[in-house]
C-alpha cells in the first residue's frame, strides 16, 4: 500500500504528453483541485481519477478545456461548489463521470444532456438541489443515472 502525503505538485513543465492521473485513494496528497488542473496541458488527458484524494475546492470552468476526458473521477474528495455548465464540453466522456460522495451543492447543469455518449453518472450523496434536466433525455448511451441520497 502507497503511503505518499504532501501536495500535488505542479504539471505545468509536463510536455503536454501526460495521458492518465490517477491519484485514487492517496487522501494524504492535498492541494487545490483546480490549481492542480491548471497545470495540467489538456491536450492528450482521456483519464483522471483523483478520487478518495486528500483533494479540496471546486470545479473549476476550465474543465471543459479537458475535452478528450473518456473517464473522471472525482468522488469522495473534499470538493465543493456548484458543478460548472462546461462539463457539458466533455463530448467524449464515454465511461464514467463520477462525483459521489463530495460537497457538491446546486442543480445539475442542463449542459450535462451534451454528453450523448456517457454510459455511467454517479453523483449521489452530495448537496445538490432542484430538477432534473429534461437534457438528460439526449443521453442515449446512458445506462446508469444515480443520484441517489
Amino acid at each position: 500500500e502507497n503511503n505518499l502525503r504532501g501536495t500535488v505538485p505542479p504539471f505545468a513543465g509536463s510536455t503536454g504528453s501526460l495521458q492518465s492521473l490517477d491519484l485514487f485513494g492517496l487522501e494524504q496528497v492535498t492541494g487545490n483541485f483546480g490549481r492542480m488542473l491548471s497545470t495540467l496541458p489538456p491536450l492528450h488527458l482521456d483519464f483522471l481519477n483523483v478520487g478518495s484524494s486528500g483533494l479540496t475546492g471546486t470545479i473549476p470552468t476550465e474543465i471543459g478545456e479537458f475535452d478528450r476526458l473518456t473517464q473522471m473521477y472525482l468522488h469522495q474528495t473534499r470538493l465543493n461548489g456548484t458543478m460548472p455548465s462546461e462539463i457539458g464540453q466533455l463530448t467524449e466522456l464515454v465511461e464514467q463521470l463520477s462525483w459521489r460522495d463530495c460537497f457538491i451543492s446546486g442543480s445539475l447543469p442542463t449542459e450535462i444532456g451534451r454528453l450523448t455518449a456517457l454510459q455511467t453518472i454517479f453523483f449521489h450523496n452530495n448537496q445538490m438541489t432542484g430538477t432534473i434536466p429534461t437534457e438528460i433525455g439526449n443521453m442515449t448511451s446512458l445506462r446508469t443515472f444515480e443520484g441517489r441520497t
